[in-house]
């Protein structure tokens, strides 16, 4: 049985056999599994994002500008675990990591966060003109909670879109063929592949990354 990708899934094993209708076997659950892989994985190409929560260390350089937009979001930053920001002086060079130590933390309670969009902003400073001066740990992306109470939970419609795909793999796995609907008119008919639910790709549209 395939494992579940839990670096890329978009849904649970348990959400997706309830959409699909199966919770009451584990006969499909492995082929249920790689088509939750297949969809999330699908997903992310599509709108060129890692959707899914995870956490990243990365390097920027400052610009002098008072705020800076990050590679990923939404950004989750409850606390100085899930966010650390370090500023060290205009320089022409990064060398290492251990440039960024103690004293060019910035105090996580000065540090603004916008989560939806990505962008931090410091409290009477800015980004200081350098190469590669800046050093961001954050964790960025939507948990695959159930809810949309948050700006950090997978929002309802993606979702949606991820079962929806899920579905349509595991039905062409199972049936071992292309999925196809005919549309009958005055001069005949076309066949053509069904896949997800009109409307789905403008949904994906809506995650891709717009700013700029």
């Amino acid at each position: 049985m395939p494992s579940l990708d839990t670096v890329n899934a978009l849904t649970t094993l348990s959400l997706a056999k309830e959409y699909i209708g199966s919770t009451g076997t584990t006969s499909f659950d492995s082929r249920i599994t790689g088509a939750i892989n297949s969809a999330s994985n699908r997903a992310n190409s599509y709108t060129g994002r890692k959707l899914k929560e995870r956490n990243y260390d990365e390097i920027y350089s400052g610009d002098g500008s008072q705020t800076l937009i990050l590679n990923q979001y939404p950004i989750q930053a409850s606390s100085s675990t899930q966010l650390q920001l370090y500023i060290v002086g205009t320089r022409d060079s990064f060398k290492s990591t251990t440039d960024f130590d103690s004293d060019s933390q910035i105090a996580f309670e000065d540090i603004y966060v916008n989560e939806e969009k990505g962008e931090l902003r410091i409290k009477d400073h800015d980004f200081s003109i350098g190469k590669e001066n800046v050093r961001v740990k954050y964790t960025a992306g939507f948990s695959t909670t159930d809810a949309v109470t948050s700006g950090t939970h997978i929002p309802s419609d993606l979702q949606q879109v991820i079962h929806e795909m899920t579905a349509f793999e595991f039905e062409k796995q199972r049936q071992r063929a292309w999925i196809t609907r005919t549309i009958s008119h005055d001069d005949g008919s076309v066949s053509y592949f069904d896949s997800i639910a009109p409307g789905a790709w403008s949904v994906l549209d809506t995650y891709k990354d717009r700013r700029g």
